[in-house]
């Protein structure tokens, strides 16, 4: 009887082990109209640039990195509320504005990259 559990065990033992290192095989993947729609639905395109214009008092400027920071107030063509928000822009459009200067500007950008593209003195 323990020669036969000893056969077994060592016939059973090595089929056993040789499962454990191996993966369950995946089937292929077969392409359908559904599948190739639901795939092209899943997928979101870059958000096309949006543009917008507001009035502010500049908070801060630096013309030679191209930041400023305006406290601006609601921009409606892209949905903004009133805050206080830093931009970047072309370091010549800076030239001559200061901290304390109410401006009027325009942006243009996407997501959180807005981008001062036009700015005035009031």
């Amino acid at each position: 009887m323990k020669k036969t559990l000893m056969i077994a065990a060592l016939v059973i033992l090595p089929i056993a082990l040789s499962a454990c290192g191996k993966k369950a095989e995946q089937p292929a993947p077969v392409a359908t109209p559904a599948m190739d729609k639901q795939a092209m639905d899943a997928m979101t395109a870059p958000a096309a640039p949006r543009t917008g214009s507001g009035e502010g008092k500049v908070v801060s400027v630096n013309a030679s990195t191209g930041a400023i920071t305006i406290e601006h107030g609601p921009i409606k063509q892209i949905d903004w509320p009133a805050m206080t928000m830093g931009f970047t822009a072309k370091p010549e459009l800076l030239k001559g504005i200061a901290a304390g200067d109410k401006v009027a500007f325009e942006i243009k950008g996407s997501g959180e990259n807005y981008e001062v593209v036009s700015i005035r003195k009031e």
